[in-house]
């Protein structure tokens, strides 16, 4: 079917969308799009100026071959369609518009940091389609789902989930932390493997580690525990049981937030910085998965998350609890400081029964260094998280999905 000829690259959603900011971040059109989202929001330009400022908006990206559609009125359009947020309940549309122009493509960026692998994947009618990719966090990459390392370093930069690691970089070297290492737990349900490690931990009780558990989870499995009983709920006292008895070991170790924020998440960005990272020289990491689902179903499973990044962006050496987390580093050249810490990852991670076994004889070994003996080991992995630090930078600063997007479009479309 013929092509009308005003197709073009259509740009949906906000237009200084963390997405957008990613995508526009090192490219030739960064320099005009950042005044747009500077100046926009400002009170001070006035009405005038501001219709003004949309009509240069306007030309802007219709020089350079985009158009602009905030409310995705025109996401049936002929042509190729860039995706920053949800595509729940466009489906249809983009099936349609699929069959009638067979030519379009649909770059859906919003399935960055979703676990597990079928939140999108179960999207009936997009999922399997070539001209349908997906960007996503999940490493194991098929011909329509990319994983884009770049991409999610400044997404997760531009949306602040990562950004006091990324610019807090001298505050770590320079503060003396109170700990050597800190195992911090923030979501526990169904999260067996760390709750067992914490609880030896807990029994050896090393006073140069960091037992820390947020109030965020534990108080909504407290108060679901409290209503299921008061209205005598059999399935979620079922369901939850294992949950509720962990409250009380969870609560040896429970680090309270102010009531004013209850029911609000703020294990991440400048409260995590402060609570966690700066506690302690090693993280003890756990990523966004338990291993045994991830031996089972890798594809599910395989999720990296602010977890591993944080500690990548700040330079904070890490004990690497997931496997996941050993696959993504491993193939992206990453340093694991395996050889630093004395920790064959291999072995670790060769039977899932015995890996929180291993891991507590790892770390009571290094809690227990003389002083000598451990301040050596931290200078060689600090040596070696700079590495990585370094590395992500360079992957920050290496954008080209835009490109590829607009040379696609050239090649397929003129």
């Amino acid at each position: 079917m013929g092509q009308p000829e005003n197709n073009m690259i259509y740009l949906h959603g906000e237009f200084d969308s963390s997405t957008n900011r990613a995508l526009f971040y090192n490219t030739k059109l960064w320099n005009d799009y950042i005044k747009f989202i500077i100046l926009d929001p400002s009170h001070e330009i006035g009405e005038e100026l501001r219709s003004k400022l949309k009509q240069h908006q306007f030309e802007f990206l219709k020089n350079n071959g985009f158009i602009y559609d905030k409310d995705f009125k025109l996401v049936s359009e002929a042509g190729y369609h860039i995706i920053p947020t949800s595509i729940m309940g466009l489906q249809n549309e983009i099936s349609d518009a699929l069959i009638k122009y067979p030519k379009n493509k649909y770059f859906i960026f919003d399935t960055a940091n979703l676990e597990p692998y079928n939140i999108f994947d179960n999207i009936d009618y997009v999922r399997s389609k070539d001209n349908c990719i997906f960007y996503t966090t999940h490493r194991i990459e098929e011909t329509n789902k990319l994983f884009d390392f770049g991409f999610i370093l400044r997404k997760f930069i531009a949306n602040r989930i990562v950004l006091q690691h990324y610019e807090c970089y001298d505050v770590f070297k320079s503060i003396n932390k109170k700990y050597r290492m800190d195992l911090s737990i923030r979501n526990f349900p169904q999260k067996d493997e760390r709750v067992e490690l914490l609880r030896v931990l807990q029994n050896h009780k090393k006073e140069n580690i960091n037992l820390r558990v947020n109030d965020y989870y534990v108080n909504r499995i407290e108060q679901l525990k409290e209503f299921a009983t008061l209205h005598n709920n059999a399935d979620k006292l079922d369901q939850y049981k294992i949950e509720f008895r962990m409250l009380d070991k969870l609560n040896e170790s429970l680090v309270h937030t102010t009531p004013l924020i209850a029911g609000q998440q703020e294990h991440i960005g400048a409260m995590k910085l402060i609570d966690v990272t700066l506690s302690s020289d090693i993280q003890i990491m756990f990523e966004s998965n338990q291993n045994s689902l991830y031996k089972t179903n890798p594809k599910m499973w395989c999720n990296i998350t602010e977890k591993t990044i944080d500690n990548l962006l700040i330079g904070k050496p890490f004990i690497i609890c997931s496997k996941v987390a050993l696959d993504f580093l491993t193939s992206f050249g990453f340093e694991t400081y395996a050889d630093e810490l004395g920790i064959d990852y291999d072995d670790l991670f060769s039977n899932y029964d015995f890996i929180v076994q291993k891991l507590s004889k790892h770390i009571i070994r290094i809690s227990e260094m003389n002083n000598d003996e451990y301040n050596e080991m931290l200078s060689k992995l600090e040596k070696k998280a700079e590495i990585n630090r370094m590395k992500c930078l360079e992957i920050i600063e290496k954008n080209t999905i835009l490109d590829n997007i607009v040379d696609d479009y050239t090649l397929n479309f003129i």
